[in-house]
């Protein structure tokens, strides 16, 4: 495993593996081209995508009802997912156990977690930058910022974000049996003790906290921004968000293409993966 995906590693865990539900909303840009807007209300969370060329999607996931459903707005249509995985089989733990520690890395990488000299404001709440990447190579990896939690709307912002991540987590397992459970549990607990030591403590000593507001790559002495939060709110959301609209068919599959919508029409999917490659071709640096 290498240096970056043990970084992204760490990131993902900070985003579901924190401890008054309050309501959030955050729309973000990636690739300077996707929207994507989020909605969390306790149990409740819709997401909607806007891609170029191929309209949007909408995701609405009930966590008190234990189901996804994917909108097809052109259509008004919807698919329902049940989110709780049936039960592993027996032997599955056993295999994922042998495969629980990390192997050598092989790559000479020291990690680093630079703070970066100035700060930036985005979408109206102060954040700071930190470099993350190899000291052998500093003008490569990532900046990735973060608004400190000592500001109330980020502390919210990373709260909310945090507690659904875990529930949804509990979700997808509740059919997995007592046992499996805490083994599961314990494999996290055990992932994360590897992450934090050896050459690795001192990054996740030093990861930064507070609610992730962007992140872009660096290459040489360029950079371009793959994730940023353009707009952020901490009021009430409008409950009939979280509802599958009057009028709407419930249908075996949708006509989107978008990966997560149920049972994928082909030739949309096709369409999606072109417009996909197309777009991460054209935000390369020159």
């Amino acid at each position: 495993m290498n240096t970056a995906r043990k970084i992204s590693i760490l990131c993902a865990c900070g985003l579901i593996c924190a401890a008054a539900q309050a309501d959030i909303y955050t729309e973000a840009k990636t690739m300077g081209a996707m929207v994507m807007e989020t909605w969390i209300s306790g149990a409740k969370k819709r997401e909607e995508a806007q891609l170029p060329g191929l309209g949007k999607t909408v995701t609405i996931i009930r966590l008190d009802k234990g189901v996804r459903w994917d909108l097809d707005v052109s259509h008004q249509a919807y698919t329902e997912k049940t989110l709780a995985m049936p039960p592993l089989p027996q032997n599955t733990m056993k295999n994922l156990n042998a495969h629980n520690s990390l192997p050598p890395d092989k790559t000479s990488c020291t990690p680093l977690v630079k703070q970066m000299p100035e700060p930036k404001v985005i979408a109206g709440l102060n954040t700071v930058g930190y470099q993350m990447g190899c000291s052998e190579k500093p003008d490569q990896g990532v900046v990735v910022w973060f608004a400190p939690s000592s500001q109330p709307a980020a502390a919210q912002l990373k709260k909310e974000t945090q507690d659904f991540g875990l529930a949804y987590f509990k979700a997808m397992n509740k059919n997995q049996p007592a046992k499996k459970w805490e083994a599961t549990q314990a494999d996290m607990e055990a992932m994360s003790k590897v992450l934090k030591s050896g050459r690795f403590r001192a990054l996740a000593k030093n990861f930064p906290q507070g609610f992730m507001m962007g992140m872009e790559t660096l290459q040489g002495d360029q950079g371009v921004m793959m994730l940023e939060i353009v707009g952020v709110t901490t009021t009430p959301n409008d409950p009939a968000l979280f509802e599958i609209p009057v009028g709407y068919t419930k249908t075996a599959y949708l006509n989107t293409g978008f990966p997560g919508t149920g049972a994928l029409d082909p030739e949309a999917m096709k369409k999606l993966q072109k417009q996909i490659k197309d777009l991460m071709k054209s935000s390369q640096p020159q």
